[in-house]
């Protein structure tokens, strides 16, 4: 158990942080009330770094593929349910698959 957890901290950090930059920028840019905004970026990267990291670090064994799958159906569910515009939902997805070697580095240095 305290591999997973030392997993999931350095997977949620890293993931925290791609998660943070991409939001904050589209949202920071784009909207005027960038306060309002921002408590619902850091609340949206803290849920989504949390969850994601929960599926990788559960997983007996973390691919590329498996990475993108669990990103694809967790931002998917997180449109759905209307958390995520479905515009800031592609972007958020590509940002999340663009980390994939920092998610990799973390899983490697963790085991």
């Amino acid at each position: 158990m305290k591999t997973l957890t030392k997993v999931g901290v350095g997977v949620g950090t890293a993931l925290g942080a791609v998660l943070a930059a991409g939001i904050a920028t589209h949202y920071f840019t784009k909207t005027p009330s960038g306060k309002v905004a921002a408590k619902k970026v850091k609340k949206l990267a803290t849920d989504l770094s949390k969850d994601l990291t929960q599926r990788i670090t559960t997983a007996k064994k973390v691919s590329k593929q498996h990475y993108h799958a669990a990103v694809e159906d967790l931002v998917d569910k997180y449109t759905e349910k209307k958390k995520v515009a479905k515009v800031a939902g592609k972007q958020l997805k590509q940002d999340l698959k663009k980390s994939w070697k920092v998610v990799q580095s973390e899983l490697k240095k963790n085991k």
